[in-house]
């Protein structure tokens, strides 16, 4: 999956909100291409960011969640421990 290779290098995902329960899933990029096909597929936004010279896409709740799933099971170990970490998840959510 062309999305989740590019997420390993370029994504991040973290815990927001209140008690910090919601979920944020984001990806910066120069080119806006890709960030554009993660909206499209996975909803969200693209914006400007650093001073206008990249752009970065920004999920949250459900979409954020739908998005690091159909990431997970392309990703390195590192990656999956973050993402189960975010999602609260004990286990590998594939299995």
């Amino acid at each position: 999956m062309l999305a989740a290779g590019w997420y390993e290098g370029e994504g991040s995902c973290a815990n927001t909100g209140y008690l910090r329960r919601g979920v944020r899933a984001e990806a910066t990029q120069n080119d806006t291409w890709m960030l554009e096909k993660l909206q499209v597929w996975f909803g969200g936004s693209v914006t400007p960011h650093i001073n206008g010279r990249a752009f970065r896409w920004r999920a949250y709740s459900a979409r954020a969640r739908h998005a690091l799933l159909a990431f997970y099971p392309h990703l390195s170990p590192r990656r999956q421990a973050q993402i189960r970490k975010v999602l609260g998840l004990e286990q590998d959510p594939t299995s």
